[in-house]
């Protein structure tokens, strides 16, 4: 896997996945489907990622061998789900970087009031994208394949930052992710350059992302909780304690050796 295929790779996602969206939103308009509002949270998605796949796996000429099918480790299991917990806290910082702008830097950006979830066909879609779809696709495509391949042809170093600057890049459509998605980025390929299995790497995809459709889910209880906490010393003290949680699980991981 060379620097260029893996640059080929993300923006032929990216195009792809913009254009399917915006023709079911143009049929959307053009003829009131209204259930292709529900389709266009997944359906893009699921054409991009699978169609990425069948090109990384034609297009490279040993397929990836460094999958270990060996048993289940559970202190494995535990870190990850630890360093899912330390993201999921210190990502309380994008989340609400408006509060602490308002905050600290006297800014006055508009707060949303509207905290509580609405549930339906919509929003199902967007978590099932979520939860589903991006943990098991986005692990096969930028851990499987682009770490995977580039660590045969450039150092760890290398192979890590650019896998996990491709991934920050698919979500540029959302900007508030493209940092966490860079670091969870690096941390999901330092998981599976441990274990060598991605089975590692995808759960702990899931496990970080369900924690987000959660937070969704309970929207008005969670911004309850953060602002009961405040913006204030208690804030911080959460923040370096989601810091200390993230440091830990990442050490363990790291002194796994490598099957």
């Amino acid at each position: 896997m060379s620097i260029i295929k893996s640059i080929f790779t993300t923006i032929a996602i990216l195009v792809i996945t913009f254009a399917i969206s915006y023709l079911l939103i143009f049929l959307n308009i053009e003829y009131n489907y209204s259930y292709l509002v529900d389709l266009a949270e997944f359906l893009p998605n699921l054409i991009a990622y699978s169609l990425a796949v069948w090109y990384l796996y034609k297009s490279t000429n040993e397929l990836n061998k460094t999958t270990d099918k060996t048993s289940i480790s559970r202190v494995l299991l535990f870190n990850i789900f630890f360093i899912a917990i330390g993201l999921q806290i210190i990502d309380i910082v994008f989340v609400f970087w408006k509060n602490i702008s308002n905050t600290y830097f006297n800014t006055s950006f508009l707060l949303s009031e509207n905290h509580t979830y609405e549930s339906g066909v919509t929003q199902a879609c967007k978590l099932f994208n979520a939860v589903i779809i991006s943990s098991f696709f986005e692990e096969i495509i930028f851990r499987f394949y682009l770490f995977g391949g580039l660590l045969k042809r450039y150092s760890f170093l290398t192979a890590t930052l650019i896998s996990s600057l491709m991934f920050s890049i698919i979500h540029i459509g959302n900007p508030r992710s493209i940092i966490p998605s860079f670091y969870f980025g690096l941390l999901s390929a330092l998981v599976y350059y441990k274990s060598k299995n991605i089975f590692y790497s995808i759960l702990f995809h899931f496990i970080y992302n369900l924690m987000w459709a959660l937070s969704l889910i309970f929207a008005k209880e969670y911004n309850q909780l953060v602002n009961y906490i405040g913006f204030g010393s208690g804030f911080f003290i959460v923040i370096l304690l989601g810091i200390g949680i993230l440091f830990y699980g990442t050490r363990q991981v790291q002194k796994v050796k490598s099957a």
